[in-house]
C-alpha cells in the first residue's frame, strides 16, 4: 500500500499500516516540489509515476482536499483502501467505506454506516445505528451517541459529544469539547462537497 501525504496524519496512518503488516507499506506519494526523497525511511514518489492498480490510502487532513485527491486517483485506476488500526474495535455489523481511517482505540458499534474517506481519531466512539457521511473527520475521544447522523464534510472536534439522535448538517464544524444536544444544520455553501470540487 502507498500513502498519499507526508504530514502528521500520514505518520499516524503509516503507524497503523505497519502495525497491521510490518512490510505492508511501499512508500508515500507527494506532489510537493522540492520534497525530500524519503519519509519515515520509505521512498516518496509522484502519484503520476505510480503504476495502475496500486492500493493507496489518502492521508490528508482537509476533507475537501482528501475528496478531490481520492477521486483523481480513482479515475487514474488506483484503488483507494481503508485503514483500520489493529486496536480499533470495529463491529462486524458495521459498514466502513473505502478510504476511511479508524484510529487506535476507536470504537465503531453495530449497525453503523461510515461512508468513504472518513477519518475517525484515536479513542473516538461511534455508537449503534449512527450514519457518517462522506469525507467527515471525527476528532480524538469524540463521542457520537446512538443514532447520530453526520452529513458529508462535517468536522467534529476532539472530545466533543453529540447526543443520541442528533443530525449534523453538511459542512458543519463542531468545536473541540462541545456538547451538541439538538440538530445542527449548517451549510457552508449551497453546493454539495463534490459539486464544490468540480466547480
Amino acid at each position: 500500500m502507498w500513502i498519499y501525504g507526508t504530514d502528521k496524519h500520514a505518520r499516524v496512518v503509516a503507524d497503523a499500516v505497519l502495525e497491521i503488516n510490518p512490510v505492508g507499506l511501499s512508500g508515500f506519494l507527494s506532489e510537493v516540489e522540492g520534497r525530500a526523497e524519503r519519509f519515515l525511511d520509505l521512498p516518496i514518489a509522484c502519484p503520476s509515476a505510480l503504476r495502475r492498480n496500486r492500493a493507496v490510502h489518502v492521508a490528508v487532513v482537509e476533507n475537501d482536499l482528501r475528496c478531490r485527491i481520492s477521486e483523481r486517483l480513482t479515475r487514474a485506476g488506483q484503488p483507494i483502501r481503508r485503514v483500520v488500526h489493529p486496536t480499533a474495535s470495529l463491529s462486524r455489523q458495521a459498514n466502513v467505506g473505502d478510504g476511511s481511517f479508524l484510529g487506535a482505540g476507536s470504537v465503531i458499534a453495530p449497525s453503523t454506516r461510515i461512508a468513504e474517506g472518513v477519518v475517525i481519531g484515536h479513542g473516538a466512539v461511534v455508537e449503534i445505528d449512527s450514519v457518517i457521511g462522506a469525507y467527515c473527520t471525527i476528532g480524538p475521544r469524540a463521542i457520537l451517541e446512538e443514532g447520530v447522523t453526520l452529513e458529508e464534510d462535517v468536522i467534529v472536534g476532539a472530545g466533543a459529544i453529540i447526543r443520541s439522535g442528533c443530525r449534523i448538517g453538511r459542512g458543519a464544524r463542531i468545536e473541540a469539547g462541545q456538547i451538541v444536544d439538538r440538530d445542527f444544520v449548517f451549510m457552508r455553501s449551497r453546493l454539495t462537497l463534490k459539486e464544490r470540487i468540480v466547480a
